[in-house]
């Protein structure tokens, strides 16, 4: 029995304020046939004063209520009409609440969240499985592993933030398998190699077996490659260094130049007018004081450095060594390489990218296996290299790593700057000693050397003295210096070190044989030099066209393929990964932490989105609230690029040196840097996955699983290419802070709270369309409104704000091509950036 107009007055709502009293029933109001008649009129209808002219009509003829709303009462000869609302319902259409029950028996009401209305006059719970949002017509099935029971509004999705929960469990597995097995390998006993490192490292260390090698120090007399005096740990490098040559064990590579000079762009002369030959089969040492040109003239010798004036000769024909750089190798003073991976592994990079494409990996691992043998190194191989905080070698064992990276690439010349500065003397001897028999495996070996003690003087055969000016004060072999410089009259005691004595007269201290008969001043030793009889009967180099066309074409055949390399590269950074799990688990946590924060923020929100219904229902609307989707928006991107941001510049920041070492040897630079780049995908998609797992589960968004995690993941790989971009421009030491600074304003131009409208209007929206999160927010607007695209006005939404509905997959197709093409920017800078340091 319905209730009479009187009634209505008093209890307004109460045709539509209790829910179906049976769940899962059609929720039907009462019919108003019962009801006694009341006059016509606008008012009619309306719950408040129904008899008054208080109603508007929202269509000027009947109209029935579109899908999406439930108006039981509508007939095909009734007007929907606008009703004065109650005072509550008045507040909630102020404050943006949710939607008002329907004012009057004609006044359309939007099917309620949580329910979904089949026909206007039927409005449904929605059942258990799925879910309803505002103006549902049919319920929507929840994904699987997902909250939803009758009456849901939004699903609550667990299944993803399960599976990354598997997967970081098997990966901790399988990291931590890994790690017992390196453990045992470098000869850790079982207790350190399964207890955790912070419990391990105070466990009682048993000493390591130190090798004994038997080195058989040569006269310095050019033997032969395969001669039985070479020593016993070199021999075993006779083979692979025939086989690198193609079989030709006599290929030599002799240098001989005259008058090498370097004018410095300034005008100030850094190396004048040095002149002679450096034979295959020796050690030569360079000495000088600070500032004498030592390093000018490796660098001028090797192409490093574009020389100004002078002649090169190789094997007696003129030659530039740019041509020839993969056959010869350079170890820099700093010892240069992955400090997180172990001594065998940085060898074996080396060798696998340089070597020959033609060489089977067990020839190239058989190479580096004899390669630590010789220099004493088999017992560390599967030692991390160790920094100051992580615990390896020792530093004369980094150095001969150092070497060790140059001989796997089997050159013909070997250049070192200072290889014994930062060691012991035993150390130091060990590394000089190692040197001297790789000289005699017919290696040119050139070294600077500072201060060197008697011992390791001797084992020099040559030596090149710079006076500063970089100009000659002799070169020769070290016995005649001391019978030349006695000629000058300085004395050389019985039990004194010639290198000090030497490092003494370039200084203009050197003692005096006579002290009536004065000594050359340092500025008189160049003149005395190029005039004296030593100079004059120096050896020279013969000509040997043959062997220079030999070396060229292996040369040209050096070096693995570019798949090769960057597959290798791709390798050794994820075996990198693997060893710095601290910083990714940081990381992780980081990302995780940041889809709470953001996800919490949006927990106390029924539904993502409030809108104005479309016309004629506008005037029902309650306050929009779209701003909360672009708000939302930009506080995602800002929270990716605070969380990925800082890991993003450990990719590249410090490989620094690493790369330049690698480039100057011949390395690939693209395979370099692309093996690298996609190797660190593999973090991005565990990044993004733990930032969606739960941001997702919180938010509860109305789109897709798939397309959350393709914005996020696009988001993170934008940020990764803006850091590297930073990264190639800033220092280690910066780049962090101004990689985060960079990608948080790349976030924020976002169109909110600045609209792409405004900054089109101002003209710079082309900055906007560089930013990744100007397109992810125009992506999760059109994704977050396509749902309600049947009850509210989208366009009129989206346009305070300049986005463009139709556009979700074209941005996320752009956050793609954005992401490349900061890494094209970075490659490119990458290379043009610090090029001598390349060669």
């Amino acid at each position: 029995m319905g209730k009479s107009a009187d009634e209505y007055e008093t209890d307004p709502t109460s045709l539509f304020a209790n829910p179906p009293p049976v769940r899962g029933k059609a929720w039907k109001l009462p019919s108003i046939t019962s009801l006694p008649p009341i006059p016509g009129g606008v008012g009619y209808g309306c719950f408040y004063n129904a008899n008054a002219s208080n109603g508007y009509p929202l269509t000027p003829v009947p109209t029935p209520c579109d899908p999406g709303y439930f108006c039981p009462y509508l007939t095909s000869t009734d007007r929907m009409l606008l009703c004065p609302p109650s005072a509550d319902c008045f507040l909630r259409r102020l404050s943006g609440g949710s939607e008002c029950l329907a004012q009057g028996r004609f006044e359309p009401m939007l099917c309620l969240p949580g329910f979904y209305c089949p026909t206007p006059q039927t409005i449904l719970p929605c059942p258990a499985g799925s879910f309803c949002i505002t103006g549902s017509v049919q319920p929507t099935p929840c994904m699987f592993w997902s909250t939803c029971n009758e009456g849901t509004v939004v699903q609550t999705h667990w299944g993803f933030l399960l599976i990354v929960i598997v997967i970081d469990v098997l990966l901790t597995i399988a990291v931590g398998i890994r790690r017992v097995y390196e453990s045992r390998r470098a000869g850790a006993d079982w207790a350190t190699a399964i207890l955790p490192a912070f419990i391990a490292k105070h466990l009682p260390r048993r000493p390591a077996a130190k090798p004994v090698v038997k080195m058989n120090v040569l006269p310095s007399n050019g033997e032969a490659r395969a001669a039985p005096g070479i020593s016993d740990n070199v021999q075993v490098l006779v083979k692979a260094f025939k086989d690198g040559f193609q079989g030709k064990a006599d290929l030599r590579m002799n240098f001989k130049f005259k008058n090498l000079t370097l004018v410095l762009p300034t005008g100030k002369t850094v190396l004048s007018g040095v002149s002679g030959d450096i034979f295959a089969g020796r050690m030569t040492a360079v000495m000088g004081g600070s500032g004498a040109g030592k390093t000018t003239f490796m660098n001028v010798l090797m192409g490093k450095v574009q020389r100004t004036g002078g002649d090169l000769m190789i094997n007696g024909i003129h030659a530039e060594m740019s041509s020839l750089r993969k056959m010869i190798g350079f170890v820099p003073q700093e010892d240069v390489m992955h400090r997180d991976l172990t001594v065998r592994e940085v060898v074996l990079h080396s060798a696998r990218t340089r070597l020959p494409s033609t060489w089977t990996s067990e020839q190239v691992e058989a190479h580096v296996d004899n390669i630590l043998e010789a220099l004493m190194l088999s017992h560390v191989a599967h030692t991390p290299i160790g920094d100051e905080e992580k615990r390896g070698v020792s530093g004369g064992q980094r150095k001969r790593v150092n070497i060790a990276l140059e001989l796997a690439a089997i050159p013909l010349a070997l250049f070192l700057d200072e290889p014994t500065s930062g060691l012991d003397s035993t150390s130091a001897l060990d590394v000089v000693g190692i040197l001297r028999a790789i000289s005699r495996l017919g290696i040119t070996v050139v070294s600077i050397i500072h201060q060197p003690r008697v011992e390791i003087i001797s084992q020099f055969d040559d030596i090149l003295l710079l006076v500063p000016g970089g100009r000659t004060a002799y070169f020769g072999s070290i016995p005649d210096a001391v019978k030349y410089f006695s000629s000058l009259g300085f004395r050389f005691d019985a039990n004194a070190n010639v290198a000090d004595v030497f490092l003494d007269i370039l200084a203009g201290r050197g003692p005096n044989a006579n002290p009536g008969v004065p000594t050359p001043k340092v500025s008189e030793l160049v003149e005395r030099w190029e005039s004296s009889e030593f100079f004059k009967r120096a050896p020279s180099v013969s000509a040997d066209a043959s062997a220079n066309k030999t070396i060229s074409e292996i040369a040209k055949k050096r070096g693995a393929t570019w798949l090769t390399q960057t597959w290798h590269c791709h390798n050794r950074g994820l075996l990198k990964q693997c060893r710095s799990l601290s910083t990714l688990r940081l990381e992780l946590f980081v990302c995780s932490f940041a889809g709470l924060l953001i996800g919490i923020s949006a927990t106390s929100l029924t539904e993502p989105f409030t809108g104005l219904l479309k016309e004629p229902y506008s005037q029902l609307s309650t306050k929009p609230l779209d701003f909360l989707v672009a708000m939302y928006a930009m506080l995602l991107g800002i929270s990716v690029a605070l969380s990925g941001a800082p890991s993003a510049v450990l990719v590249f920041a410090e490989e620094k040196p690493i790369y330049w070492r690698e480039a100057a040897s011949g390395h690939s630079k693209s395979a370099y840097y692309v093996g690298t780049t996609i190797s660190s995908l593999y973090r991005i998609l565990l990044s993004s996955a733990h930032f969606t797992a739960i941001y997702y589960v919180l938010s509860r968004p109305t789109y897709s699983l798939g397309l959350q995690y393709m914005l996020v993941f696009l988001n993170f790989f934008c940020v990764y290419g803006i850091a590297t971009m930073v990264t190639m421009l800033a220092s280690r030491e910066n780049a962090s802070l101004l990689a985060v600074i960079v990608s948080v304003f790349a976030s924020v131009n976002s169109g909110f709270p600045i609209s792409l409208s405004a900054a089109r209007d101002a003209g710079f929206q082309w900055l906007f369309d560089l930013c990744p999160n100007r397109w992810a927010a125009d992506a999760q607007f059109a994704l977050t409104l396509n749902a309600y695209a049947s009850i509210y006005d989208l366009d009129r939404a989206a346009s305070p704000y300049g986005y463009d509905l139709g556009v979700a997959t074209t941005a996320l197709v752009i956050m793609a091509v954005l992401g490349v093409a900061y890494r094209a920017v970075a490659f490119v800078l990458m290379i043009a950036l610090h090029r001598d340091k390349q060669k």
